[in-house]
């Protein structure tokens, strides 16, 4: 018989995900603090939803809870999207540079949803780590 094992934990390029899901709160905080007097009620409510469900993505992440598959999807998605929204918001286009920025976002914004969303319908480790 063959020595199988099986890859679980938070290891691996689920790792380094995992290092910048747990820095994205302490970014999206800090970004808010920075920006929070210049900026409208509709870019203060995102920054809150972006807040409360990168903490809620976190803990799931922590506690390894089987929704977390589920969860990561459409969270990689809005986090991307409201981010972008959020640039869009509070950035002029009176610049060709800043129309240059826009369309190179939206091609590494679809990259890495594309991406990320693969590895985590995919992965074997993913599946073996969220099981509770």
């Amino acid at each position: 018989m063959e020595n199988i094992k099986k890859v679980s934990g938070i290891n691996g390029w689920l790792l380094f995900f995992s290092i910048g899901l747990l820095l994205g709160p302490i970014i999206l905080i800090y970004r808010f603090m920075m920006e929070y007097k210049e900026i409208g009620l509709l870019s203060i409510f995102m920054y809150i939803i972006l807040i409360l469900t990168s903490l809620y993505t976190v803990y799931l992440l922590l506690k390894k809870k089987i929704l977390f598959i589920k969860w990561i999807l459409g969270y990689i998605v809005l986090s991307v999207l409201l981010n972008r929204f959020l640039f869009i918001l509070n950035t002029s286009y009176t610049s060709d540079i800043v129309r240059e920025m826009m369309y190179n976002f939206l091609i590494s914004d679809i990259l890495i949803i594309v991406i990320w969303i693969l590895y985590f319908i995919n992965s074997k480790r993913v599946k073996n780590t969220f099981i509770y």
